[in-house]
């Protein structure tokens, strides 16, 4: 399962794994997130370094980052995202819906 935050792919799932390819912080906006709107909104900023992963069986709140110690779990991972990037070949996406943007 694959997660967009408008356009941007941030987030891939594969098994009871998560990886996350950029930064979510829900309720800001503006680089980095750095704009707190108080819960409406979201935003993702781009992360330095190898992406997030957590084990979302064992790890439901997301807070213990295992990519260092399960990094065989990329592979895989990354297989599923050149996957649907070979998708968007015969059969891109819509434009992401804009809620400024009327």
């Amino acid at each position: 399962m694959l997660t967009f935050v408008g356009s941007d792919l941030v987030a891939v799932r594969w098994k009871q794994f998560r990886a996350y390819f950029a930064d979510v912080a829900p309720g800001r906006s503006g680089p980095g997130g750095a704009t707190l709107l108080g819960g409406v909104g979201s935003s993702a900023a781009p992360m330095n370094g190898y992406p997030k992963v957590f084990n979302i069986e064992s790890d439901p709140h997301e807070e213990h980052n295992i990519g260092e110690m399960y990094n065989w779990v990329l592979g895989p991972l990354l297989k599923a995202v050149e996957e649907y990037k070979a998708t968007l070949v015969r059969s891109p996406n819509p434009p992401a819906a804009n809620m400024t943007k009327f």
